[in-house]
């Protein structure tokens, strides 16, 4: 640096200017860089909201899905217990549950459809005669017999 103290002092003007004018553009960088970035996550923020929106919409109709299933399933097996002719549907245990541990193929509203399609092709039991009528007659049948094995017996003396 050598030269008149005016050139000197206007060389340090320069060079400060120029590190001004890098110091504006790296700050303007940065705040570019900083905008794009908040934008970027709030993008991203949006769409993870978006999301658990859908999620728990889904969460809604599933429950709602599970739920249904498990009133048509008990509905079902009341069914089977009419026309099995049980009266009391506790007497058939537990309407049976797939174990999470089983895979299920299918859509649930299909496989209550093919239980309904094979519940309508049960045919109901006809009830039992009751036990009391078959003894009663055995008597009236023993007590007519023995009345003609007496009636015999008289006639032959």
């Amino acid at each position: 640096m050598t030269g008149t103290p005016e050139d000197t002092y206007r060389a340090l003007l320069g060079r400060l200017a120029e590190a001004e004018g890098a110091r504006i553009r790296e700050r303007d960088g940065v705040h570019e860089w900083y905008a794009h970035q908040v934008a970027g996550a709030e993008e991203a923020v949006a769409l993870a909201a978006k999301q658990v929106a859908e999620a728990e919409h889904s969460l809604i109709t599933a429950r709602g899905a599970v739920e249904f299933t498990e009133a048509e399933s008990a509905n079902l097996w009341r069914i089977l217990a009419s026309r099995l002719r049980v009266r009391d549907v506790t007497a058939l245990g537990p309407p049976p549950f797939f174990d999470d541990a089983e895979p299920v193929s299918g859509h649930p509203a299909r496989l209550l459809e093919r239980v309904r399609e094979m519940l309508d092709q049960v045919v109901p039991l006809r009830p039992r005669r009751s036990p009391r009528r078959l003894v009663l007659a055995l008597v009236v049948l023993v007590v007519l017999a023995g009345a003609v094995i007496g009636a015999l017996a008289l006639l032959r003396h």
